[in-house]
């Protein structure tokens, strides 16, 4: 049966006085006869441990190695895990021996320690002390000279082995420490405490699991308490009492204050522990001494950190001394959190004060909005939380930290809003004003908005502005994405470079891995796929090491995914990624490159799959969310790919209906448009021309955009370009023209790897130059080959009765007059037209037609 700490604890005492009595009764007939088993029967019963002992603990306990100390703190479990061994040791016919620290040594009489010792532990047998630390200095000495001696086994349990003098039997081999963190439980044990999956989380997420806090806390817990308020918990679990009694009181009294000091931040330093107490003589040192592993690393390599549950514990010490008392401590902790550039702790300190003003200061000086690019959006939204949760939101600095947020969250309706009702409000600080630009410029890339003269005047006042080195980091990717958009790569990675090696120099990671999905937009653009992908992958690596957490970063990396697989023709692999991205891009943080990396290949897949009509609904859907969102731009991009996938569709001959511009938004092209922006009008426009029977126009239109992409190096759009000038000049009879222009797309394919292009663009002019092309290169044989297998799987395993059923729609009958025609039900028909849409590959009935017909003239 199991049994908690307490109750382990009242009954080891219980036996311990029930030892001392007996020994007293055989001390002298051990002292007269030397017999070893005599003292092996006053051995109290053990009590077993409620959880098992780690795997690995039998493990060290049944090698050769003589003497074996497990060293832990208190509440690890040294007393439970030393009895299971002797249980091992018991059951496997070893005659242990068991002895603490209560035993009256007295029975050596006028014998040396060492001596006495030897009559009752004989060669061969096993010694098990409990509490070793504290047995007399003599005694001490003798059980561990004697270990080594007539394959003796000695087994150790101690809190410390300072006292001990073990160092050259560990030189020597004779002699193993076991560590303390063997002995702490892991989360699955702390479930088999009969607690729910939610409690044994909590139990372990305070307690990390230091076993006789886990008890208390788990048996609390089970009898129904409350896990809602840390400070209850403790005192009704009696853990705060176990802390004081075994922890705290085994330290100096004159450390109490500094170790409550402590529980105001996550990480402890030398540093800190000066400034608190210069003349302490208290050092992680000293500490890592004295609490073992409830003293851990901490995030920095110089830095360690308490336990969660003592840290708690002290915390709630530090709530309980008077205001004169915590000031000092507050604002020494506060300075030292400040100055190593820990700005969340700082400022959560300084808002528990309800310091506003300093609290502003220090977020301002830190670097203000700008934190976003020099620390990371995590440091944002912690310290937009501590304002709420303070009650100093109001104010228009922090609320353009707000804005920041919700930038980062795809707010940016609420984002512009926000910024426009904070600027009046706004000091006149020069702090006031770097934010106010910085977000200015934020607001334009994420709002995708076309650059204003203001907007201008925001750039070349920051390009003025200089806080440190930080901000150096920031500047020159706004103007990377800058360029980035109007195709100009050279200056774009220029800036990157820049921007990468004050990175460097400043100690700023976060903005890395953003870099690296820069350049992978530029190799993207410029269809270089291999440079995409290892640029994808180094991001990819930072932000599973240090970024996992930020949802925003994850969601532009799986959409650029996204785009990579999709344009290499790995379409399954792009689905997989669109899972991450998708829709779920409209509520992240993106800019427009982001979003047309995502919605393309979403809404391209879709038409595959689901067909076009469907498609252009959710399309539709789509366009109008963004449009209410303030998002006009990629609203606009949408329009141009409604039209695309409308003029591909009626290329193919899957749709006889007529393309119309459909309000495409484009009237004229400045300097302001972006490439995609540019692409899509063109593309758009093309179509349109070529639907109205305008093919010269369009071959127009199209040359234009094939020059335009070729001076810029936007290898896709040319790709796409000449594919659809190509099937353009099929319409105006021009043979010589398109075949040109089709080389020259099949060449960059075979280069660059792009693929899934040959399957977008051209229509049935592409499928019939691909088809020509058969066998002369493996790059087009791939292209081909879904192609040849949809086609002849649809010429081969259409049967006798589908075919009439393609027959009957060609003629436009409806499905009553079919099933009347060849004898079967109306419900049969539908079931003979489901399984001919499937095996067309279309959905619904002139898609059936004109696949049908497109297959019988390419016999």
């Amino acid at each position: 049966m199991a049994v908690s700490h307490a109750e382990r604890r009242q009954l080891t005492a219980s036996n311990r006085k029930t030892c001392a009595r007996e020994m007293g009764a055989m001390r002298e007939i051990v002292a007269d006869q030397g017999e070893f088993e005599s003292l092996r029967t006053c051995v109290p019963s053990l009590q077993r441990e409620p959880i098992a002992a780690p795997a690995m603990l039998s493990v060290f306990a049944e090698n050769s190695v003589p003497m074996t100390i497990i060293c832990a703190p208190a509440g690890v479990g040294k007393t439970c895990a030393l009895s299971q061994i002797y249980h091992r040791a018991e059951a496997g016919g070893g005659n242990p021996i068991w002895i603490d620290s209560s035993v009256d040594w007295g029975f050596a009489g006028s014998k040396t320690s060492k001596s006495a010792l030897s009559e009752i532990w004989r060669p061969n047998g096993i010694l098990f002390v409990d509490g070793a630390d504290d047995l007399p200095r003599d005694i001490a000495s003798a059980l561990i000279s004697l270990a080594p001696i007539g394959q003796r086994k000695l087994f150790l349990s101690a809190r410390s082995v300072a006292t001990l003098r073990i160092a050259r039997h560990l030189a020597a081999g004779n002699a193993q420490i076991l560590p303390a963190e063997l002995l702490f439980w892991q989360k699955s044990a702390s479930e088999r405490l009969d607690l729910t999956r939610t409690q044994a989380h909590l139990v372990h997420r305070f307690t990390e699991g230091w076993a006789a806090p886990t008890v208390l806390l788990g048996k609390y817990l089970k009898d129904g308490g409350k896990g809602d308020d840390i400070g209850v918990m403790l005192g009704d679990s009696l853990v705060s009492n176990f802390l004081e009694e075994e922890i705290i009181a085994a330290m100096p009294a004159e450390w109490r204050q500094t170790l409550i000091a402590l529980a105001l931040t996550d990480e402890v330093t030398d540093e800190l522990l000066e400034r608190i107490e210069p003349d302490g003589g208290i050092t992680v040192e000293a500490l890592k001494t004295a609490l073992g592993p409830l003293f851990t690393k901490g995030s920095h390599p110089s830095s360690w950190r308490l336990n969660a549950l003592l840290r708690h514990h002290l915390y709630t010490e530090f709530c309980r001394l008077k205001r004169p008392q915590r000031g000092p401590l507050q604002d020494v902790v506060t300075k030292w959190a400040a100055d190593r550039g820990d700005i969340v702790a700082a400022a959560t300190m300084l808002a528990q004060q309800g310091e506003k003003e300093k609290f502003l200061d220090l977020v301002a000086t830190a670097g203000g909005a700008t934190l976003w690019f020099i620390e990371g959006h995590h440091v944002i939204k912690q310290l937009v939380k501590i304002a709420d949760d303070a009650g100093i939101a109001g104010d228009g600095r922090f609320q353009l930290l707000r804005c920041a947020s919700l930038l980062k969250e795809g707010r940016a309706t609420e984002a512009s809003a926000l910024y426009d009702k904070a600027l009046p409000t706004l000091p006149a600080t020069i702090e006031a004003r770097r934010d106010a630009a910085f977000l200015q410029i934020i607001l334009t890339i994420y709002c995708c908005r076309d650059p204003a003269p203001e907007d201008i005047s925001a750039i070349r006042f920051l390009e003025g502005f200089a806080i440190g080195e930080g901000w150096n980091t920031s500047l020159p990717t706004i103007r990377a994405i800058h360029h980035l958009q109007r195709a100009e790569f050279d200056v774009a990675m220029s800036a990157l470079v820049e921007a990468e090696n004050d990175c460097l120099a400043a100690g700023f990671e976060y903005n890395l891995h953003f870099l690296d999905l820069h350049r992978a937009e530029i190799f993207l653009a410029q269809g270089d796929l291999v440079a995409a992908r290892k640029s994808l992958l180094q991001s990819q690596a930072r932000w599973r090491r240090d970024h996992r957490d930020d949802r925003g970063a994850e969601t532009v990396l799986s959409a650029l995914f996204a785009q990579l697989e999709f344009q290499s023709g790995k379409r399954r692999n792009a689905a997989a990624h669109l899972k991450r991205s998708g829709l779920r891009v409209l509520q992240s943080e993106a800019w427009l490159n982001v979003y047309v990396a995502a919605l393309e290949p979403m809404f391209r897949l879709a038409a595959e799959q689901h067909g076009v009509d469907a498609t252009i609904i959710a399309l539709e859907r789509t366009r109008d969310q963004l449009a209410a969102g303030g998002l006009d731009r990629i609203a606009n991009l949408l329009t141009g790919l409604r039209i695309a996938l409308l003029g591909e569709e009626w290329l193919r001959g899957d749709n006889a209906a007529t393309v119309e511009l459909g309000g495409a938004p484009w009237a004229q092209l400045g300097e302001s448009t972006t490439w995609h922006e540019r692409e899509f009008a063109t593309l758009a426009e093309a179509y349109c021309e070529l639907a109205a029977g305008d093919a010269p126009h369009a071959v127009d239109k199209l040359s234009g955009f094939v020059d335009y992409a070729r001076a810029r190096h936007l290898r896709s759009s040319l790709l796409r370009g000449l594919l659809l000038r190509a099937a353009a000049f099929d319409k105006c009879g021009d043979a010589a023209a398109a075949s040109g222009d089709f080389a020259e797309a099949l060449a960059i394919g075979e280069e660059t790897g792009l693929r899934q292009d040959f399957a977008e663009f051209g229509g049935r002019y592409t499928a019939a130059q691909l088809s020509k092309r058969q066998g002369t290169v493996e790059f087009v044989r791939g292209l081909g080959r879904r192609e040849r297998a949809a086609q002849s799987t649809t010429e081969t395993s259409l049967t006798n009765r589908e075919r009439q059923m393609l027959s009957a729609l060609a003629e436009g009958k409806s499905d009553k007059a079919i099933g009347r025609d060849i004898g079967i039900t109306e419900y049969g028909v539908r079931f003979h037209l489901r399984n001919l849409y499937a095996k067309l590959g279309v959905h619904g009935r002139a898609a059936a037609v004109a696949k049908g017909t497109l297959l019988t003239s390419d016999r």
